[in-house]
């Protein structure tokens, strides 16, 4: 997400850090938390490019008062790549990958431009780093993981999108899409559940030499929560005793979740999660996708989702489901039911249209139980994820007799249309 959006609406934050910085009583280590895809990463990197940068003050042992984003420091750390800049991440990227998948058609160029090229070097980052250890693989699968991360590193073209033709524009999309699919090949090569001891060693190594380029050096650790208690044990020396101009910067999502030994060392700062009126307005104003109501199945408050549920081949599915929807009702239904089955396996798209149907089955039987307030509601709302498979399977099966002609299939998966949806419980 673009840190311009990212870092609106967090006045109180920036408040704390300019005072920080202006009054020389910076804590040496600082746990940003929030809900997912807040900003947190973005307000971590601000910290450490104000702690890092080489311009603003006359006294090179103190970092101004605000970066100036131009200098190598500033620059280098925005792209997660300078030597003394130290990131620590097991951040999935698979939910922003989808996400940018699904508006790459529809999304103005520049925000996909800088979102992808992001990920790519977070991606990157995160191999070279050596704090992960990665998948077994070949000797020829090896040398083609390189050939990907070097061509990612080299990604964005030097382009003025405000003048781009439509052709350069269909190209651009096609190679950011390809990048995208890059970037998801190889962030599936490492685990993402914990933080590891190995690495958590390698920094406290690396925090015992003098910093490589600069005066002052940043850790930073993103997803603090995904340390097991051997990892937090072995970083609370440093985490007490911060070698000298050194600022640790740590995420989270959930405090609870933190370990409290690394609470009670750490000035905690909360960061205002988006509300879905602010989601809704950057998916309108910076990504250019069209102005409407909340998607159908989006409901949370990530911009990611949001994006996947807003996307081209999430309006398509609504399509589908809401045409399917249209003709189960109509006199003559069984031949058209036929016919959007045959029209669902040209596209290839029964797959997702299948799992889409029961899923919205499952959620209007849910939120049924639930209006109840009774026992049934609570198992119901436990055992869905089992329900949900169990209502795959039969639609599946109903769907394969439609594609057949079996006209008692029809009849079933339209029954069930109508039990759970036509009366009144379509949202």
């Amino acid at each position: 997400m673009s840190m311009r959006i990212e870092l609106a609406g967090q006045e109180k934050i920036h408040a704390y850090r300019k005072s920080a910085f202006a009054s020389g009583r910076l804590p040496p280590a600082i746990l940003l938390v929030g809900a997912p895809v807040s900003g947190k990463a973005s307000l971590a990197l601000e910290f450490a490019k104000q702690h890092l940068c080489e311009c603003g003050t006359q006294f090179p042992d103190e970092p101004p008062l605000a970066p100036c984003g131009e200098c190598f420091a500033c620059r280098e750390t925005a792209k997660l790549r300078y030597p003394d800049f130290i990131m620590f991440s097991a951040r999935e990227l698979a939910p922003a990958c989808r996400a940018l998948e699904a508006i790459m058609g529809s999304a103005r160029v520049r925000p996909l431009l800088f979102e992808t090229e992001f990920l790519a070097r977070r991606v990157v980052q995160h191999l070279r780093s050596g704090f992960f250890k990665l998948k077994d693989v070949s000797a020829k699968e090896a040398e083609s993981i390189g050939e990907k991360i070097a061509a990612l590193e080299t990604l964005t073209p030097d382009i003025a999108p405000e003048s781009l033709t439509l052709a350069d524009e269909e190209n651009i999309r096609e190679r950011l899409a390809e990048a995208i699919n890059t970037i998801s090949e190889l962030d599936a090569l490492s685990q993402h559940a914990v933080l590891p001891i190995a690495g958590i060693q390698e920094i406290i190594r690396l925090l015992a030499r003098r910093p490589l380029l600069g005066h002052r050096r940043v850790v930073f650790i993103e997803e603090i929560e995904k340390f097991r208690s051997e990892g937090a044990n072995a970083f609370l020396k440093t985490l007490e005793e911060p070698p000298p101009d050194t600022l640790i910067l740590m995420t989270a999502s959930n405090i609870e979740a933190v370990l409290p030994t690394i609470r009670s060392r750490s000035a905690i700062l909360p960061v205002t999660h988006f509300t879905k009126a602010d989601i809704r307005s950057i998916a309108f104003t910076y990504y250019g996708l069209p102005e409407e109501d909340e998607p159908l199945g989006y409901t949370g408050r990530d911009l990611y989702a949001y994006l996947e549920s807003a996307g081209d081949t999430a309006r398509i599915l609504r399509n589908d489901l809401q045409r399917f929807l249209d003709l189960i009702q109509t006199a003559d239904r069984d031949p058209a039911c036929f016919e959007f089955a045959h029209d669902m396996d040209k596209r290839k798209a029964a797959p997702a249209f299948l799992f889409a149907l029961s899923e919205r089955i499952a959620e209007t039987i849910t939120a049924r139980a639930l209006d109840q307030k009774n026992a049934q509601s609570d198992l119901l709302a436990h055992y869905r994820g089992i329900f949900l498979r169990r209502m795959l399977r039969e639609i599946r099966t109903l769907a394969r007799g439609i594609r057949k002609n079996n006209f008692s299939a029809a009849q079933g998966i339209i029954a069930i249309m109508q039990a759970f949806w036509l009366e009144g419980a379509m949202p």
